[in-house]
């Protein structure tokens, strides 16, 4: 698709290179941006951001309630195990550190968010969209048209 596309697209060089319709797949229903050009997708890119930002559900600042609590223990300490808790521990250990990562990525993600929207950066935003498209309710797609010719009237 056109959304494929435009990921692999050089940064040098425009984005849009055509008008084209930028349609949000939310809950209620699809919203339509008509995009002849960067400046204009980068315009309704932070236009979306700063609203969702602003509403609060849609990017919810991670608190501290939700850091993963690290387990007792350290890689040092799971050595000194009997074999039989090694395994257990070397488990629970490796759980906690995905859900500190992806607890950190949430941080990061809702300060990007917050900075694009403060400084009112249309290609950061851009950036948050296209990084988000795959979660529920937030995705996109970037359609070609077509127009009559004063001929065809």
């Amino acid at each position: 698709m056109v959304a494929r596309a435009l990921r692999r697209a050089a940064p040098t060089g425009p984005l849009i290179k055509q008008p084209m319709l930028l349609v949000f797949k939310e809950k209620h229903g699809e919203r339509y941006f008509y995009i002849p050009d960067d400046k204009a997708l980068f315009a309704v890119a932070l236009k979306i951001v700063s609203e969702r930002f602003e509403e609060g559900y849609w990017y919810p600042e991670p608190g501290v309630e939700d850091k993963p609590a690290a387990p007792d223990y350290t890689k040092e300490q799971i050595a000194t195990l009997p074999e039989s808790m090694q395994k257990t521990a070397t488990a629970t250990l490796a759980a906690y550190e995905r859900s500190l990562r992806e607890y950190n990525g949430l941080v990061d993600e809702f300060k990007r968010i917050e900075k694009a929207v403060e400084e009112k950066d249309g290609q950061a935003a851009w950036q948050i969209i296209r990084e988000r498209q795959r979660a529920e309710y937030e995705g996109y797609d970037l359609e070609h048209f077509e127009t009559l010719d004063d001929r065809e009237v």
